[in-house]
């Protein structure tokens, strides 16, 4: 999934639950912590600017985003463009 500017990342919780959503460099470096709260039952978006925790832009390149919940770990790809 091609980001240019703001991804979103979309992700259902059948019932309510602690959510981590984080996202990591290819070193596996952590970049940012998106979500870290308990999080309703339903469909969720979170929006990445593409700025790490400093706040400062990331560089081109593949992203993981990690979604723990629910004693279940979710990972995807996400790609920044410029």
């Amino acid at each position: 999934n091609p980001t240019h500017g703001e991804g979103a990342i979309r992700f259902t919780l059948p019932a309510p639950a602690h959510a981590t959503l984080r996202v990591y460099d290819a070193r596996d470096r952590l970049v940012a912590t998106l979500v870290d709260a308990t999080t309703s039952a339903g469909v969720h978006v979170v929006r990445w600017g593409e700025h790490d925790a400093g706040g400062h832009r990331v560089a081109q390149g593949v992203y993981v985003c990690e979604l723990r919940a629910a004693g279940r770990r979710l990972t995807s790809r996400l790609a920044v463009v410029r």
